[in-house]
């Protein structure tokens, strides 16, 4: 999983999984998940992506939550 944004100054995006165990902190749009937690490749199933992000032009803060399904 990558994040594909434009228009942005600062991101920090987190994958939490179905019962809100923290698997990935990504601290900028170049940071990649993987599919694995603890060097383990994870079960597939659907995770949920937090993200929190500075606007590039206003330079308000801003959020946006998501989910991926992740499969093998």
């Amino acid at each position: 999983v990558f994040i594909e944004a434009y228009g942005i100054s600062e991101i920090t995006w987190t994958i939490f999984s179905r019962w809100g165990e923290k698997i990935f902190e990504g601290q900028s749009a170049d940071a990649y998940w993987d599919g694995t937690f603890r060097g383990k490749s994870m079960d597939p199933g659907v995770f949920i992506i937090h993200m929190r992000f500075s606007d590039l032009a206003t330079g308000k803060p801003g959020e946006h939550i998501s989910t991926v399904t992740l499969v093998r």
